[in-house]
């Protein structure tokens, strides 16, 4: 069954857009899942390196920026990344994420509302009620066959996604997925825009089926609750950081991904502040705005509402723009948002 809605969204001072879903190739017959079926599906525990690289492009030419990090997932569908000393736990059942900083022993949690239930409303935070527009972002899949990568066997994909809160050649972009359904996770995911500005991220060293010790996704004795106030920016005036870019989110039947973003600008410095930005997801995505504005800082929670799904695995796409400034600059990016659902 093929569920179709055209929904409305709570927001405070941002402009919001649920989105229809992408036409997709059937996974076969008997592929069909609804709520129902999503609760039987185990989240099988990896352990890997993350490898990311940047490429941004500049009048000065292209160059790219790689990072290898150390990520754990159990099989509560609780995920650890560790990137020197910043370690990111998300825990998708409590929508909890928590930072921290070991090198300062230092500790963040973020939490979001609950996740909402089948109808796909994002809960409320107050604010006004944005009417909702139902627009495809991504092009029909491509798909690229079946092949091996690190051991285990993958399934490419490809699509061309318009991304409505980029400007201009880098509001089109190139998405190509390889996901292993064996282990239900995406291998390689790499953005290209038509700039060549992109992004990959890769795992390589998989070890799947061996789950990680459950104290890695607690907090250490010794750590100090740190400011919800934003950092300071060290760069041109209103200067906008959003993390995560992109936004990579996986659902396993009754865990459904749920990540935060976060949007700082420089108000110390440069008085800057976040005045608004424009939400735009594909079915079955949601997102609640967890600060409010104006702020030096934004938080939003997006995740998977749990929706009925003509089959899987399903990919959705989604895009946040957000806007800092002051009383001389403005200045305005996007966050792309992938989801994986997987059976």
């Amino acid at each position: 069954m093929r569920r179709t809605a055209t929904l409305g969204v709570v927001v405070t001072g941002l402009t919001g857009a649920l989105l229809a879903a992408p036409m997709q190739a059937s996974a076969g017959p008997g592929a069909a899942t609804d709520a129902r079926s999503r609760e039987r599906v185990a989240v099988v525990p990896v352990i890997a390196d993350e490898e990311i690289s940047h490429t941004v492009v500049t009048d000065a030419g292209a160059s790219t920026t790689q990072v290898k990090n150390r990520f754990y997932r159990d099989s509560h569908g609780r995920t650890r990344t560790e990137s020197g000393s910043v370690v990111t736990i998300t825990d998708p059942a409590s929508t909890t994420t928590i930072r921290l900083d070991t090198k300062h022993r230092l500790v963040q949690h973020t939490t979001g509302a609950a996740p909402a239930t089948t109808t796909g409303k994002a809960p409320t935070t107050g604010g006004p009620q944005v009417t909702s527009k139902q627009q495809r972002l991504s092009s029909p899949m491509k798909s690229l066959g079946t092949t091996r990568m690190q051991g285990v066997r993958v399934t490419g994909s490809q699509y061309t996604v318009t991304a409505p809160g980029a400007k201009g050649a880098a509001g089109t972009k190139q998405v190509t997925s390889w996901v292993s359904n064996d282990i239900r996770l995406a291998v390689q995911t790499k953005v290209v825009d038509t700039t060549g500005a992109g992004y990959t991220r890769s795992y390589t060293n998989i070890k799947a089926g061996t789950e990680p010790s459950a104290d890695l996704f607690t907090v250490p004795a010794g750590y100090t609750e740190a400011s919800d106030a934003a950092a300071t920016l060290d760069s041109t005036p209103c200067p906008l950081d959003i993390s995560p870019d992109p936004m990579i989110l996986e659902s396993f039947g009754f865990s459904l991904g749920s990540r935060t973003l976060t949007a700082t600008t420089d108000f110390a410095n440069a008085a800057c502040l976040i005045v608004g930005g424009a939400v735009y997801l594909e079915y079955p995505l949601s997102f609640v705005q967890l600060t409010p504005l104006p702020l030096p800082y934004l938080q939003l929670q997006v995740y998977d509402n749990g929706g009925l799904l003509p089959y899987v695995p399903y990919v959705a796409f989604g895009d946040i723009a957000i806007v800092a400034a002051s009383a001389t600059d403005t200045t305005t990016k996007d966050s792309l948002i992938i989801l994986y659902v997987y059976y």
